[in-house]
């Protein structure tokens, strides 16, 4: 198929995101209005609307999809979004600025019904790949707005289903399984299954998280649904995704940040973004549009596309809504550039086959860093001290805790648990109960400087060492004093 006859179709739930900021008065004297804070808005399409901008900053093409006339912005037909905005750091620690959400107002919809959608405009059956956003808003139970392509009976174009709220009872996942399930890719954020009580591990390691994940699918009831498809795309905050594949035999694949866990890019970095997830996809897109779309094929295209989509959603969550209210560029172009001033790049995105464990013991054998490096522990301990770490583990998950840095998966999780259990334990109000955690090893293990960098790396302003050698204890009076 030519590059001119491609065509991508992008439709779905459709919301107005309307951003609210304050700005400090500009004048000591003039209209007494002049004279206090301003609050100021802008209203922007979202949804699929904001999906369909993205890919089509993403691929450099044309993109077919509903279109909100400039008055309708302010329609309350439409299902609309609120939030604060202000200025944070654009990275930990810089001076430039950027706005992001600083907090969520809620949606507003006060008419009766469902919310008011819009068709796809010139639209077209023939389209080779149609991208559907269904945040559960009422698209997927209205027909009318579905695209051409995946109601015109003999049309097969390779369907992308961003899907919120995986839910196998609506009208739209029942027809699309029954038409499109042999060209349709799934995505869907882990949080909305976390949310519907899939129990998978968050922040402790990526082998446990993968391995959770995994069984889950294999073995929870209210997954069987997706178990039969063929592409299953699942992202985990900004740093990760797993991805499914099952033609006959069922294959699933990690790609991470070697640096990074689930959490960990926007613990720092102040203020949040909506469409991380759309951005996401749009960069998946970005690698597949166009392409050869024999199966073989597109696994190797959805394998580079995991990679772009979180490079993408990383920038873009950095930009924010740009620094400048006076004239938004939002969503910026040159997060789907390869160049830029980001320490962000596709090849830092590493990637290794999940091991499927036998038993539950087995889960605890699987260590990232056997399958990336042939190397022994040793050997590796010996290339660090002669080339340093930067280059020799680049390829496998390494967790940091101040000047703390570890490599194997056990020491990963025990750390990451205290660090979780700290945190927890430190955003609690009114706690009524110390947080005691035993720590054993032999002398000069660790134990003591572990610990240490794990509290200061959390909370440094907050956490204070008091050190007590229990064996020059001589009663229980000196236990008391400590108290």
């Amino acid at each position: 198929m030519s590059e001119q006859n491609y065509k991508i179709v992008v439709s779905g739930d459709i919301c107005v995101n309307t951003l609210l900021w304050t700005t400090s008065p500009q004048v000591r004297e003039g209209w007494n209005w002049q004279m206090h804070n301003n609050m100021h808005k802008i209203s922007m399409p979202g949804e699929s609307m904001l999906l369909a901008r993205l890919i089509s900053l993403a691929t450099g093409r044309p993109v077919l999809s509903p279109q909100m006339r400039p008055e309708s912005v302010y329609s309350n037909e439409f299902l609309h979004s609120t939030a604060k905005i202000e200025r944070f750091p654009r990275l930990p620690g810089g001076r430039d600025t950027v706005y992001r959400i600083s907090r969520h107002l809620g949606f507003t919809w006060n008419s009766p019904g469902l919310p008011k959608l819009l068709p796809v405009e010139q639209d077209d059956a023939a389209a080779s790949m149609v991208v559907i956003d269904d945040e559960n808003n009422g698209f997927n139970e209205q027909p009318e707005f579905w695209p051409l392509a995946l109601k015109t009976p003999g049309k097969t174009p390779l369907v992308l289903y961003k899907l919120n709220n995986p839910n196998q009872s609506s009208a739209l996942w029942k027809h699309l399984v029954e038409t499109h399930l042999e060209n349709m890719i799934i995505i869907i954020n882990s949080e909305d299954l976390r949310a519907k009580g899939v129990n998978i591990s968050k922040s402790i390691s990526w082998e446990r998280t993968a391995q959770d994940f995994v069984w889950q699918l294999n073995n929870n009831p209210n997954l069987s649904f997706l178990a039969g498809c063929r592409h299953l795309i699942f992202t985990f905050g900004l740093e990760g995704a797993i991805y499914y594949k099952c033609n006959g035999v069922s294959e699933s694949r990690l790609y991470f940040m070697p640096y990074q866990f689930e959490g960990d890019f926007t613990k720092g970095i102040q203020g949040v973004v909506y469409g991380c997830t759309s951005c996401f996809v749009a960069g998946l897109v970005k690698s597949i549009a166009g392409r050869d779309m024999k199966e073989e094929e597109l696994s190797f295209l959805i394998n580079n596309g995991i990679r772009e989509g979180i490079v993408a959603a990383q920038k873009y969550y950095i930009g924010g809504f740009g620094g400048n209210t006076s004239s938004f560029t939002f969503p910026h172009p040159k997060i789907f550039l390869a160049e830029g001033d980001y320490a962000i790049a596709r090849e830092n995105v590493q990637d290794v086959k999940i091991h499927i464990p036998i038993n539950d013991h087995s889960r605890d054998c699987w260590h990232i860093l056997n399958d990336k490096s042939p190397s022994n522990l040793a050997e590796i301990a010996a290339e660090i001290v002669k080339y340093g770490d930067g280059k020799v583990l680049k390829f496998i998950p390494v967790a940091r805790f101040g000047n703390l840095k570890t490599v194997d998966r056990t020491e990963i999780e025990s750390y990451r648990s205290i660090n979780n259990l700290m945190g927890e334990y430190i955003a609690t109000k009114n706690a009524l109960r110390p947080l005691s955690i035993a720590v054993f090893g032999t002398p000069g293990s660790g134990k003591s400087f572990g610990v240490t960098e794990v509290a200061a790396n959390i909370a440094p302003d907050l956490i204070t060492k008091l050190n007590f050698n229990l064996s020059q204890f001589r009663s229980p009076a000196d236990l008391a004093r400590v108290f």
